[in-house]
C-alpha cells in the first residue's frame, strides 16, 4: 500500500512538473504616461495605470495563482519585490498606492496590479514571473513604464574652435539682427536636457536637418525623476550668401505630448576684403580686342558669382556672361567673364571689342561682393601716345588718372 502511494505520489509529481513547464504567462504592452500632477488639486486628475500578467491556462489555476510573482526595476536600476505570491503584497510596498487582483477568464486566469496616483518614481521595469515551487522560472515577461516630462530646455551654440562665439535657447525674433560672421569652418552644438524618456534631436541649417550620432547622458534628479541629457554637433563650412542663413535646434520627446523646445540665430557671412590686381594695359584706337585683366585674391573663399564689373560713370552693371551695347553708341560690346583658379583666387576679365575714344576716357569697377559687402577697385586703360594723332588724347587721358586716384582714396 505504502508502494502503490510513492508511485502514485511520483507519477502525480511527475506530471504536475510536466503541466507546470507547459504553463506561460503574458503580460500587456508597454505604458507612455503622464505623472499625476502636483499638487493634485481635482481628484479626477489623477493618474492610474494597471499592469496585467495573465496564465496561459485555465485548468491551472491554483499553480499558476500561486506562483505568479511582480518585481520592479526602478531608472536608478534598484530593484524591489511587488508581491511576495500572487495574493498579497510585499511588506515594503504601500498599500495605498498599489492594489493586487485576479480572476479566471475564459484566456487563463489574470493576476493585475495597480498603480495609483503615478509619479516618476513609478518610472522602470515591471516583471511578471511564473515561478515552480517558488524557485524555478518557468517563465517571465515584463512592462517597461514610462513616466514622461518635456524637454527642460535647449541650448544653441556655434564655436570657432574652442572659442564660442553665439549662443541660444530661444527661438531668433523676426526683427533680430543677424549674427555677423567671416567666411569659414564653425562647429554647430545643440544640447537638450530635462526630458525622459531621452530625446529626438535635430540640428538644422536654413530647415536642412541633420540628426548624426548625438551623445546622452541619463541621471535621477531630486524628486527621482529620470533626466536625460542628448547633444549633437556638426562642422559647417560657411560661405557668403546674400540671404541670411537661419541655424536652429530642435529636441521633443517622440509622440506629441509636448510642443518641441527650439532654439535658433540668424547668421550671415561677410565677405572679407579681397586684392584685386589688375594688369597694366595699353593699347591704341581701334583696337578690335582689348582684355582688361584682373586677379581676386582673399583669406576666405572667392567664388566667381560675387564678381562684376561696372561702368563708373553710371549705374550700369555687368555681370558674368553678359555682353553689353551701349545705345547711345557711347561704347562698343563689351563682356565680362571670370574663372576659379582655386578656392582663394579667381581671375576675371572685361573686354571690350573695339577700342574707341570713350573707352580711354572711362573708368571701370570690378565689384566682389553686395550690398554691405560690396568692394569696388576701379581700373582704366591706357592710351598708347607713341601712335600719331593721338596728342589730342593724351590730356583726356591723364585726367582719367587723375579721377581714379581721386576714387581709390575715396573708396
Amino acid at each position: 500500500m505504502e508502494y502503490s502511494s510513492l508511485v502514485f505520489g511520483v507519477v502525480v509529481g511527475i506530471i504536475a512538473g510536466v503541466i507546470a513547464q507547459e504553463a506561460t504567462i503574458s503580460v500587456n504592452q508597454a505604458i507612455v504616461v503622464k505623472p499625476t500632477p502636483n499638487p493634485l488639486t481635482d481628484p479626477a486628475d489623477r493618474v492610474d495605470i494597471t499592469l496585467q500578467c495573465i496564465g496561459s491556462r485555465t485548468d491551472l489555476s491554483y499553480y499558476i495563482k500561486n506562483q505568479t510573482f511582480w518585481t520592479f526595476t526602478s531608472s536608478a536600476g534598484q530593484m524591489k519585490n511587488i508581491t511576495y505570491n500572487s495574493f498579497y503584497l510585499h511588506d515594503s510596498v504601500d498599500e495605498t498606492k498599489h492594489s493586487l487582483q485576479y480572476s479566471q477568464e475564459a484566456n487563463g486566469y489574470h493576476f493585475i496590479l495597480s498603480i495609483l496616483g503615478v509619479t516618476y518614481s513609478d518610472d522602470g521595469i515591471y516583471t511578471c514571473s511564473l515561478l515552480q515551487g517558488g524557485t524555478t522560472v518557468i517563465d517571465q515577461k515584463t512592462v517597461q513604464v514610462t513616466v514622461v516630462h518635456p524637454v527642460d530646455s535647449v541650448k544653441l551654440s556655434l564655436k570657432q574652435g574652442d572659442n564660442e562665439l553665439f549662443s541660444a535657447m530661444q527661438p531668433a525674433g523676426v526683427n533680430e539682427a543677424a549674427n555677423k560672421l567671416k567666411p569659414g569652418n564653425y562647429k554647430a552644438m545643440c544640447q537638450a536636457e530635462g526630458s525622459n524618456p531621452e530625446p529626438e534631436i535635430h540640428l538644422m541649417m536654413n530647415g536642412e536637418k541633420y540628426s548624426g550620432a548625438p551623445t546622452t547622458m541619463k541621471s535621477i534628479i531630486d524628486n527621482q525623476r529620470p533626466s536625460y541629457m542628448k547633444k549633437i554637433d556638426k562642422m559647417y563650412d560657411l560661405t557668403h550668401r546674400e540671404m541670411e542663413q537661419v541655424l536652429s535646434c530642435e529636441a521633443n520627446i517622440p509622440g506629441e505630448m509636448y510642443q518641441p523646445q527650439v532654439a535658433s540665430m540668424k547668421l550671415k557671412v561677410q565677405i572679407v576684403k579681397p586684392t584685386i590686381d589688375c594688369e597694366n594695359i595699353t593699347r591704341s584706337i581701334g583696337d578690335n580686342y582689348v582684355p582688361i585683366e584682373c586677379t581676386i585674391t582673399s583669406q576666405s573663399d572667392v567664388m566667381c558669382e560675387m564678381v562684376s564689373w561696372q561702368f563708373a560713370d553710371r549705374n550700369e552693371v555687368i555681370t558674368l556672361g553678359e555682353a553689353v551695347k551701349d545705345p547711345e553708341q557711347k561704347y562698343d560690346i563689351v563682356k565680362a567673364e571670370c574663372t576659379s583658379v582655386d578656392e582663394k583666387t579667381a581671375k576675371t576679365t572685361l573686354t571690350i571689342y573695339k577700342a574707341n575714344a570713350a573707352h580711354f576716357k572711362a573708368v571701370y569697377y570690378v565689384n566682389y561682393g553686395v550690398g554691405e559687402d560690396l568692394h569696388r577697385h576701379p581700373v582704366s586703360i591706357n592710351l598708347d601716345t607713341t601712335i600719331s594723332g593721338s596728342n589730342l588724347i593724351v590730356p583726356l587721358s591723364m585726367l582719367v588718372y587723375i579721377v581714379m586716384a581721386a576714387v581709390s582714396k575715396l573708396l
